[in-house]
């Protein structure tokens, strides 16, 4: 399997179960969880993923319901929020998953 993100993982995940012998290859030296916070599941997707054995149910996360946008003057102390999006996901940590 070549590419280490989710889907790599998840078709590694499916081959390994289906019978294959995988092996996943992956370009990014570093370990995953240095490349940020992760990604973002919709609600729907991570139910799923959670009821195929894909994820582990006990892996923290923290559903995000609301996506506010803010923005600063340059040089400013003080933000204004610019607008409010709704926006249900599951953000998930690299070095998690």
């Amino acid at each position: 399997m070549i590419g280490g993100s989710i889907a790599g993982c998840a078709a590694a995940v499916a081959g390994s179960r289906a019978g294959a012998d995988v092996t996943v290859y992956e370009r990014s030296e570093a370990e995953l969880q240095d490349r940020g916070f992760g990604i973002v599941i919709p609600p729907g997707l991570h139910a799923e993923l959670l009821g195929s054995g894909y994820l582990d149910a006990a892996m923290p996360t923290a559903p995000v319901g609301t996506r506010v946008w803010l923005t600063r003057q340059p040089g400013g102390r003080s933000v204004r929020e610019l607008a409010r999006q709704r926006s249900p996901v599951t953000p998930c940590n690299w070095g998690l998953l």
